[in-house]
């Protein structure tokens, strides 16, 4: 009789034993994939804070090179973050990014840029309803662009800029009076080569 008291509790050490180690190997799974996700997360932060909120950038206007302060912008919708010259204003909404210029403090919303996922039959009529005609272009400005069109009317000029990011259709473009043409376009330039994405 004795003898099955032994095997009894023998065995029953066994199964609390076994039951301990599933208990200890399912809590390390779960922590292995908490700390899995945490650092696929931390990448996508530390991708955002390693841009600076300002820095200082040369550019060239009328062949001289000026110094010029430029602020971080992000847009969440449209995955991007660029930095944009201190003497320009941004205001954006959830489909476009647009930036215009504040030469001498005095705000110019006809003197800007904008980047947008809007399609571009969209953007074509808000063009013309502004009164600007579109026209092909022989060639393109920058090595991303799929299609690139020429903006004008009296007095401005300006650009269309039609690209995709990781199967995502995108569009740049600006005008502006013909009297900033210089100040202008090095400004874009800068906003166009300074975009980083994160997608």
């Amino acid at each position: 009789m004795k003898i099955i008291w032994y095997v009894i509790i023998a065995l029953a050490i066994l199964l609390a034993g076994c039951g301990s180690n599933e208990m200890t190997t399912n809590e390390n799974t779960e922590t292995d994939d908490y700390e899995e996700q945490g650092q696929q997360t931390d990448t996508t932060n530390e991708e955002e804070s390693d841009l600076q909120k300002n820095k200082l950038m040369e550019m060239e206007i009328e062949g001289t090179k000026e110094e010029i302060k430029v602020h971080l912008h992000h847009h969440d919708e449209l995955e991007f973050s660029t930095y944009v010259p201190e003497d320009m204003l941004v205001e954006s909404d959830p489909t476009s990014f647009i930036a215009y210029t504040n030469f001498a403090d005095q705000p110019n919303r006809k003197a800007r840029l904008f980047i947008t996922k809007q399609d571009k039959q969209t953007i074509m009529d808000d063009l013309k309803a502004e009164g600007f005609t579109v026209t092909e272009l022989d060639s393109n400005s920058y090595d991303f662009s799929e299609e690139e069109l020429q903006v004008s009317k009296d007095g401005f000029t300006g650009r269309f800029i039609r690209f995709s990011k990781n199967n995502d259709s995108y569009s740049i473009g600006y005008y502006y009076p013909s009297e900033y043409a210089d100040g202008f376009s090095a400004r874009a330039a800068v906003i166009i080569d300074e975009i980083v994405w994160h997608h």
